[in-house]
């Protein structure tokens, strides 16, 4: 069930193109080549495996450390990027098995879970250093783009958050 939520999530986000690094690795698929798509999930995978691990290692010197906020910060980003985890390493799984069946359009729509994902789970990577005032952080300002509220996660000023209009147009 944890996967279903994920993934309706993070499909039904019309802020995707408008999340730091989606809308380029998007536009990064118009020209690769399968290998290079699939090694671009081999990555994926492997990076969010490491930043499920981090956020966890943060969430666990948090709570040996008493700090409530801290704790409780880190464990509303370690759930969604556990789950949206998970929901790449079965995407990148279907998408090499389209692939090995020549289902171009099948492989093409699991790549994209894939980028989405990855990038959503990125954000949720700089949230979880944010929560832990991380120097390394690479974000503007303080909107939390994957849980979709504003949070002082550092000490600068909010910037308003900008709404994309869904196109009213028959598709």
């Amino acid at each position: 069930m944890l996967h279903v939520l994920a993934f309706a999530w993070m499909l039904g986000s019309a802020a995707d193109a408008a999340t730091p690094g989606i809308a380029a690795e998007l536009e990064q698929a118009r020209t690769s080549t399968p290998q290079e798509k699939a090694a671009y999930g081999e990555l994926a995978v492997k990076e969010m495996g490491e930043w499920v691990k981090s956020v966890e290692q943060m969430l666990a010197a948090a709570a040996k450390e008493g700090d409530a906020q801290k704790v409780e910060c880190l464990q509303r980003r370690l759930s969604p990027l556990k789950a949206l985890y998970e929901v790449t390493k079965l995407a990148k799984a279907s998408m090499l098995a389209a692939s090995t069946r020549n289902d171009t359009v099948h492989a093409e729509q699991d790549w994209r879970k894939v980028a989405v994902a990855h990038g959503k789970a990125r954000v949720l990577r700089e949230d979880a250093l944010a929560c832990v005032g991380a120097a390394d952080v690479n974000r503007s300002g303080n909107q939390s783009s994957i849980l979709g509220v504003a949070e002082n996660l550092v000490d600068t000023p909010t910037e308003a958050p900008t709404i994309t209009p869904l196109d009213p147009s028959p598709g």
